[in-house]
């Protein structure tokens, strides 16, 4: 755990030096408590809004940095009021796309504020998030060898060490790909999985000057640990483009 800790606090004065103010203050900010507590009062909208929107089947939700899954209207956030159905989270994760369509009768101004989309038939589920959409939360091993990675619900993707990425701020992402979420897409690790995986990352002493953050050791291997570059960044957080 201390080892984890040194690393964190290593990132942080490494990735400094290397990344772009912008990004820097764009990518610190996500997955905090004080941000996800700013997010919610920020888009805390009245219960007219959420009754009328539920007329037309336009639903809103939000993905905490923990992985768990909200209706956006629910307060307060925790583990006793988060959604908990396998079923639902399965389905609901397996559709997780961005938002890059327009929506008959919505408001675009606010449709706009969300990401990602969670299509349901002729429901609309819009998708905020602390961090990201996908969030894993658990690291498994695999029946066939090696571990899988859990999202969602019970949904899983292998364990590629290889598709890691580090932030700047000293957080770990996995590449997920698929049909409707996009190519190489970075999801956050929920931290209780990376500290696990952090024991073994070692960072380059010239971190600060090149793409890769350092290595990773994984099962008597070593892998190249890469930082998040700019087109990883801009699909980790999407901007909606709805008309």
């Amino acid at each position: 755990m201390l080892r984890a800790q040194r690393l964190v606090a290593r990132v942080a004065q490494t990735a400094a030096t290397r990344w772009p103010a912008q990004l820097r203050r764009l990518s610190a900010v996500p997955g905090t408590p004080e941000y996800e507590e700013e997010q919610a009062a920020e888009f805390s909208r009245s219960d007219e809004f959420y009754e009328s929107e539920g007329v037309d089947r336009r639903y809103y939700f939000f993905v905490d940095s923990l992985g768990r899954l909200f209706g956006e209207s629910t307060h307060p956030k925790g583990i006793t009021t988060s959604i908990k159905s396998d079923k639902f989270l399965d389905f609901f994760f397996s559709q997780i796309r961005p938002n890059a369509r327009e929506h008959a009768g919505a408001d675009a101004s606010i449709v706009s504020q969300y990401p990602w989309i969670s299509p349901c038939g002729p429901e609309m589920n819009f998708v905020r998030a602390a961090d990201t959409a996908v969030v894993f939360t658990e690291l498994r091993e695999s029946p066939g060898g090696g571990h899988e990675l859990v999202y969602g619900g019970t949904l899983r993707t292998p364990m590629v060490p290889e598709r890691l990425r580090m932030s700047p701020e000293g957080r770990l992402y996995h590449l997920l790909s698929g049909k409707r979420l996009g190519r190489d897409v970075p999801c956050l690790v929920r931290s209780s999985v990376a500290l696990g995986v952090a024991e073994g990352i070692e960072l380059s002493e010239e971190g600060a000057g090149g793409r890769q953050a350092g290595v990773v050791r994984w099962e008597g291997q070593t892998y190249p640990l890469l930082w998040l570059d700019e087109g990883e960044e801009a699909r980790r957080r999407p901007q909606a483009r709805c008309a």
